[in-house]
């Protein structure tokens, strides 16, 4: 049975000798790149992509349903950034992750945990170096600052999360964000400790190089199994962020991986 791995379109040709041709192709991801300017009202991601993909002629196929998010207008902007703009939205409201790719020829939208594989790689097994990093130096914060206008006294109103826990161990990291002024206090109150939950830990990146595996891309959730890495041993699934096959004598492939929730941890 084939594996399908890419469906593109050719965007450069590039003839280095009379045996050798560079070619590059993308995705429709790429069409994705143009600029415009777009009313997005009463729209969850799905609704973002569809409306954008019916307007360019572009083939669309499973998307994740997911909360309806605020109207905005996003003026000369790319697609790409309207459509992870709305992600990064959706990430703050809700909490939950989604991946959106190219999946051979359709655009797709799905919850990362669903994106999981059953394949394992680790020292035993798959895995043939590593570069493993621990960090509270990006992305990582345990207050969550939210100012929001009050239409009704004129002045402007701020709402705080915080772990005073995590403040202790690493000094205060704050996060501070103006929000819609159109949202209550209940919604204000529901984004700070959200986003509290989702960026309040520390930040685990794993640079890996492995066997390659045709089924691995940007998004899938592959087991991780190593020892005695910084005196801890990983063992749990993380989320691939960058995948790079390489075809050559031998077929290889590099993940950079991300720990996708504080929920997964080292153990």
């Amino acid at each position: 049975m084939i594996q399908e791995c890419f469906f593109g379109y050719i965007f450069k040709k590039q003839q280095k000798n009379e045996e050798t041709m560079s070619i590059t192709a993308y995705d429709q991801l790429r069409y994705l790149k143009a600029k415009d300017t777009m009313a997005l009202t009463g729209l969850n991601i799905a609704g973002i992509i569809r409306k954008i993909a019916n307007s360019y002629g572009l083939e669309i196929g499973y998307l994740e349903t997911s909360n309806i998010l605020p109207d905005r207008l996003e003026d000369n902007k790319t697609f790409l950034d309207m459509i992870y703009n709305a992600i990064s939205e959706n990430l703050k409201i809700s909490g939950d992750k989604y991946c959106f790719y190219d999946n051979f020829g359709k655009l797709e939208l799905q919850d990362i945990y669903n994106m999981r594989t059953n394949i394992v790689i680790g020292d035993k097994s798959n895995c043939t170096g590593y570069d493993f990093t621990q960090s509270i130096d990006d992305d990582t914060y345990n207050q969550i600052k939210l100012s929001c206008g009050n239409k009704e006294t004129k002045k402007r109103e701020v709402y705080v999360a915080k772990d005073t826990s995590k403040i202790a161990k690493w000094g205060l990291l704050q996060y501070y964000e103006k929000v819609n002024n159109n949202m209550n206090y209940s919604q204000i109150v529901d984004i700070a400790n959200t986003l509290l939950k989702t960026k309040n830990r520390e930040k685990l990146e794993l640079k890996l190089d492995s066997i390659g595996i045709e089924t691995i891309k940007a998004g899938s959730g592959v087991f991780i199994k190593l020892d005695k890495i910084n005196d801890v041993n990983i063992n749990n699934y993380f989320i691939a962020d960058k995948v790079t096959h390489t075809f050559d004598k031998a077929y290889t492939m590099s993940l950079d991986l991300l720990m996708p929730s504080k929920e997964v941890l080292v153990a």
